[in-house]
């Protein structure tokens, strides 16, 4: 039965020598070149531009432009209020944080606050975005009542030396 068993293996392993070999051969081989096109790389994180660079900002949320606080060939440093708009998330965040101050839920409070940083936004009477870097403003690509969505280009700036 040994025998038979180790016969039977033989022949499977030396018919599937004799299928690869073949195999190989249907393979077409051809010089590689390069090409003109261009692959993006989609990343999550920040990049963080030299100085002396532009900077270009765009939306985080959705809403409509209620007032402009800057004006093109303004200075403005980082943290500064650029716009003051209207946005359902916004409105959302500043319940959050009445309700969570009102009640005494500091969890609610810390990730509201988070919230607010991630979205580059200043919460309280009104909603102000914010300016992620310090320079100054050459372009303003949004105007007064403009709504906007997630990734709308905002403005460019030329990043200062610090």
């Amino acid at each position: 039965m040994k025998r038979l068993v180790l016969s039977l293996i033989s022949v499977v392993f030396f018919i599937s020598v004799v299928h690869a070999e073949n195999q190989e051969n249907n393979y077409e081989w051809s010089l590689v070149t390069t090409s003109d096109q261009v692959a993006t790389l989609k990343l999550t994180g920040r990049v963080i531009p030299k100085e002396e660079a532009l900077s270009v900002e765009s939306a985080r949320i959705q809403g409509r432009i209620v007032s402009i606080l800057k004006r093109e060939g303004d200075l403005v440093k980082e943290g500064e209020a650029l716009f003051i708009i209207n946005s359902p998330e916004c409105i959302s965040l500043m319940m959050d944080k009445q309700i969570a101050s009102q009640k005494g839920l500091e969890d609610l409070l810390k990730s509201a606050f988070r919230r607010e940083k991630q979205l580059g936004l200043s919460v309280s009477d009104s909603c102000r975005i914010l300016s992620s870097i310090t320079g100054t403003l050459i372009k303003k690509q949004i105007e007064l009542g403009s709504s906007f969505n997630v990734g709308t280009l905002w403005l460019l700036s030329l990043i200062q030396k610090k």
